[in-house]
């Protein structure tokens, strides 16, 4: 069997290069293979317990243990950083994402519009999830319960899950593209005034999976393409949509909802 010292050099060079080649693929602009960054992260986290305690047990020179611990722990520890945090942003190209979103999340300015969409979503989820049967009567906006926010947002989910359909060739639910925006809101309010919670909920739910699957068959090259959507700017591209609209418009109305929660009645 190999010694531990060539055992540790072997995995290190090995995820060494894969992890460069994702951080290659990143600041180029391209997508990495999923399969990939599984793999990298596997090799990441998989095997240390299991090669220190061989350490342990096996070499018997506890200088070298701790050394060649040591060194591990360190190359974990660079390699999750150059995958989380690449050295440079990449180059701006037209239309492309890049955006912070206002969370000073790390990887906001690399991120992929899907992982946008996602990450408004579960933002949005975690207060969703805080709430009882009876706190969606508090007000939330204005005159707007908690209940009627929520519809709000649903409005605005149905509605960008038939925009993305008609980019990833789905089938388009609603007339909500065709309605009025200058009377948007209120129409849409009035519609769901009456909706118990339950199915509020669910039109929220439902068409974020809409979303979620329509915007992962779209491509990165049509996400940054400028031009596509003349309703909204000739200027702009889909993933500016993505953030502004959909993600910048959770970010929006999500902490209203978490002070109606937490204001005292």
């Amino acid at each position: 069997m190999p010694p531990p010292v060539t055992i540790a050099a072997t995995y290190f060079a090995l995820n060494l290069a894969i992890t460069i080649w994702i951080a290659r693929e990143e600041t180029g602009g391209r997508v990495p293979s999923g399969r990939l960054v599984g793999l990298s992260r596997t090799v990441r986290y998989g095997p240390p317990a299991v090669g220190f305690l061989y350490l342990v047990t096996r070499a018997g020179d506890w200088p070298l243990v701790l050394f060649v611990a040591a060194f591990v722990a360190g190359a974990f520890w660079l390699l999750d950083g150059l995958l989380s945090y690449p050295t440079r942003p990449p180059k701006r190209r037209s239309g492309d994402l890049r955006a912070w979103t206002g969370d000073r999340n790390p990887y906001a300015w690399w991120m992929q519009a899907p992982d946008v969409l996602r990450f408004g979503h579960e933002m949005l989820e975690r207060t969703i999830h805080r709430y009882g049967p009876s706190d969606w009567s508090r007000v939330a906006l204005g005159t707007w319960t908690a209940k009627d926010l929520l519809g709000h947002l649903g409005a605005f989910e149905a509605r960008a899950a038939d925009v993305l359909a008609t980019f990833a060739g789905g089938p388009v639910l609603t007339d909500l593209m065709d309605a009025d925006p200058s009377s948007f809101n209120d129409d849409q309010a009035a519609i769901r005034a009456d909706w118990p919670v339950a199915k509020v909920l669910d039109e929220y739910r439902s068409s974020y999976a809409r979303v979620a699957t329509y915007a992962a068959r779209i491509s990165a090259e049509r996400w940054r393409e400028i031009g596509t959507i003349p309703w909204y700017g000739d200027a702009y591209s889909l993933d500016d949509w993505a953030v502004y609209t959909i993600y910048g418009h959770k970010r929006e109305h999500d902490p209203q909802l978490s002070a109606a929660l937490e204001a005292s009645i």
